[in-house]
């Protein structure tokens, strides 16, 4: 199953998924920083059936956050076994969700 690696302005200063870890297909999710007007900017690995699935997956977690591809700062699709780099550094539950999923 393709993963994506997605990027937005969640504008809610509360930028946390409404669950901890948030839902399976969410594989890590980080706060890259703030854009200029003080709103956070997230990363999330996602895995997903296509990309209305991994949206649809978003707004499980982030309400708030855009609900079309346009939307997102970026939306790549990435190979089934892809985590981002060490810039993005995995917590304990995004190695053993990203060790499930690459089975």
């Amino acid at each position: 199953m393709p993963r994506y690696w997605v990027s937005w302005e969640q504008p809610t200063k509360d930028f946390r998924p409404l669950n901890d870890p948030p839902t399976d297909a969410i594989l890590g999710w980080w706060c890259s920083g703030y854009d200029a007007n003080d709103t956070p900017i997230l990363c999330a690995a996602i895995q997903g059936v296509g990309v209305l699935d991994a949206i649809v997956q978003i707004a499980k977690e982030w309400p708030e956050s855009p609900h079309w591809e346009d939307g997102f700062r970026f939306f790549d699709e990435k190979p089934d076994s892809w985590m981002p780099s060490n810039r993005f550094p995995l917590s304990d539950w995004m190695r053993e969700r990203q060790a499930k999923h690459d089975g």
